[in-house]
């Protein structure tokens, strides 16, 4: 089983700081989402084009529509993205890599999507089917 490490990126491509990052095993924060989240922009491509999901979390029921309709999503139970939900904790979680879009935690439990840029095709399904859109 691979393990992928998550280092989520605003639309421009710059990192978020440590503690907006998820807090993977290697000890980074989990932080309030503000935006969609984003992770492999390379900031030599448009990553204006990206579909941006929710601009606050609140605008998001995580139902996961985005990710069911998304068609460049599926589940590689190969890949699984480590979380650590407590510094002083050792129990890890792993969620599965699903592609273009994973949904994924945060500090509190409830599940949002995290766009793959690399992976996306920016088809705009997702925002399509998204019932707050």
């Amino acid at each position: 089983m691979d393990k992928l490490s998550v280092l989520y990126q605003n639309r421009d491509g710059t990192l978020l700081a440590n503690e907006y990052q998820p807090m993977l095993s290697n000890g980074a924060n989990f932080s309030r989402h503000e935006s969609t989240r984003y992770i492999n922009i390379n900031v030599d491509t448009e990553s204006s084009t990206l579909p941006e999901l929710y601009e606050h979390k609140e605008l998001c029921c995580g139902c996961s529509a985005c990710l069911i309709v998304c068609p460049k999503s599926e589940i590689d139970t190969n890949i699984m993205i480590p979380y650590k939900f407590m510094v002083n904790s050792d129990r890890i979680e792993y969620y599965p890599y699903t592609g273009a879009i994973s949904m994924l935690p945060d500090e509190e439990g409830f599940m949002y999507p995290v766009v793959d840029s690399n992976k996306c095709i920016r088809c705009f399904k997702c925002m399509k089917v998204c019932p707050y859109k």
